[in-house]
């Protein structure tokens, strides 16, 4: 059992870095692209943006999302979630 809670602690040790975005965060978007494409899901916070980026097919470009009445501009970040501040 030792070894199967490993994996477990590590993901929850890692959720716990965004704890406020998940408990009290409010989410901004989760598109699904009819082709495979970029997906952006993203929690507010404040003036701040939680956003996992996944590109589904080679995409190094930033991709433009809309979050009220501003744009933001999503960098590409392999296997992680980025925080973004609100202009």
């Amino acid at each position: 059992m030792a070894k199967a809670v490993v994996p477990v602690h590590k993901v929850y040790a890692a959720a716990l870095e965004y704890k406020n975005f998940l408990d009290s965060g409010t989410p901004i978007t989760f598109d699904v692209p009819s082709q495979p494409g970029t997906v952006i899901s993203g929690l507010k916070l404040g003036k701040q943006i939680l956003l996992r980026r996944t590109d589904f097919e080679e995409n190094k470009e930033p991709v433009s999302i809309k979050v009220g009445d501003a744009t933001l501009s999503v960098p590409a970040v392999t296997g992680a979630c980025q925080v973004l501040d609100l202009p």
